[in-house]
């Protein structure tokens, strides 16, 4: 049988091919085990802060429609005075973990809120300003809280307490709100955490890009118009089953009285808050993670400016 025959380039040919390797921009890197350490504190702040966030709400809507609120006159005023020191107590935990994991020079490029100047965290966290020190718990540490607000207003108006009901006057309204305060702050949770676990293990598989990271963890099949990915339907029933539960038992009767916010003329109110939920989430995950997902196609897939 004959020899098989190879290529041998020529010594011009190798220059030729070696400049052209040279001009061609270098590859992103994956991120070192210590950016990603820095990348898995800023999501466990994040995270923590927005459960904390969650128990101050429903702790003051509680007391809302108890009609218990007291000097603070209302809910949302109540929300950010915290007054058992929770979100505080939170922030500062926040304070402190950041700078332990993110090291000057070995720094994520991406997964993080964007930066202004080079980071600079506080000495302490109780002398922590957002002006003179640059950290990315200064985004995170407001983004949250925002967020969570913003959901609440989503379901029951803008602001908050024009759509909030008193027990003693709407005993199955003030019900009715209660559970889908909870119902909808269990979504956000769930996929929360679906996003920061897909985020963990993407940048821990490789990925490169901002991008990449939005259509892994953001994107069905990389599709700008489709929801968050959801293969094994946890977060349809965290969030769809678990809203529309809301709805048929506790909400008969009471839905225009109750949900008197975004969705108050919706066809399908299931639908549109659980949209709500998407959007909220969406531009939290974007100022916390430093990405720039449509939210407005990801929470109903219209470019309808619905998640403004």
């Amino acid at each position: 049988m004959p020899k098989s025959l190879s290529f041998r380039p020529s010594v011009a040919a190798v220059a030729v091919l070696s400049a052209v390797a040279l001009s061609l921009p270098v590859a992103a890197q994956p991120l070192s085990t210590a950016a990603r350490r820095c990348v898995s504190a800023v999501d466990k702040g994040t995270a923590g802060l927005a459960q904390t966030q969650v128990s101050v709400e429903l702790d003051c809507l509680k007391q809302a429609a108890a009609g218990k609120l007291g000097p603070l006159l209302t809910a949302e005023a109540c929300i950010a005075a915290d007054s058992k020191g929770r979100l505080e107590q939170r922030r500062l935990s926040v304070l402190i973990a950041e700078p332990q994991r993110c090291v000057a020079g070995q720094l994520p490029n991406i997964g993080v809120p964007f930066l202004g100047a080079p980071y600079l965290p506080a000495a302490t966290p109780q002398a922590f300003d957002p002006v003179l020190n640059e950290m990315y718990a200064e985004t995170t540490l407001v983004a949250v809280p925002k967020a969570g607000t913003l959901l609440l207003r989503d379901a029951f108006g803008d602001p908050l307490d024009s759509g909030l009901l008193l027990s003693a006057t709407n005993a199955a309204g003030a019900a009715c709100q209660k559970r889908l305060a909870k119902a909808l702050t269990g979504c956000a949770r769930a996929q929360r955490k679906a996003v920061l676990s897909c985020k963990k293990k993407s940048l821990a598989h490789g990925i490169t890009s901002a991008a990449a990271i939005e259509s892994a963890c953001m994107e069905t099949n990389g599709n700008a118009a489709s929801g968050l990915p959801d293969p094994r339907g946890k977060l349809a029933k965290a969030c769809t089953t678990a809203v529309d539960a809301v709805l048929s038992r506790y909400c008969a009767g009471q839905i225009p009285a109750a949900v008197s916010g975004a969705c108050a003329s919706a066809v399908d109110t299931s639908v549109c808050l659980v949209d709500r939920v998407d959007c909220r989430v969406c531009q939290e995950t974007n100022s916390a993670s430093g990405l720039t997902r449509d939210c407005d196609l990801l929470d109903d897939g219209l470019d309808n400016n619905s998640c403004g």
